[in-house]
């Protein structure tokens, strides 16, 4: 096995290749706080390293959804066909409730549903 075989091997896709990420807003998930409504398609993830640890950014057709960092753990942890299956589009976001407090300070709640 060569060296590049090695490193490519560990590589995810996890977002379309059609989707065009010069063309999204990114916006924080309390700002768009909604609990009505059509679903959110989420088209796709990215996680990555920051300046205060992992972050995950969730993809629509054209909004890029900043989320809270206990979010990161739940997305790294799906098996490849759960990604195959947030790439066809059958994950979604139903709800997004901003301003819960918590012992460790006020956060957003995501509630999730299968398309």
């Amino acid at each position: 096995m060569g060296i590049a075989n090695k490193l490519n091997s560990g590589r995810r896709r996890t977002m379309p290749e059609d989707l065009n990420l010069d063309d999204i807003q990114y916006v924080k998930a309390k700002d768009i706080a909604f609990s009505e409504g059509d679903p959110l398609v989420i088209r796709g993830f990215i996680i990555k390293d920051g300046d205060y640890g992992k972050g995950l950014t969730l993809y629509t057709d054209d909004l890029g959804i900043n989320v809270p960092k206990r979010y990161v753990e739940m997305f790294e942890d799906m098996s490849d066909a759960e990604v195959a299956d947030v790439l066809a589009g059958k994950l979604g976001i139903s709800s997004i409730e901003a301003g819960i407090k918590t012992k460790q300070g006020v956060t957003v709640a995501i509630e999730f549903t299968d398309l």
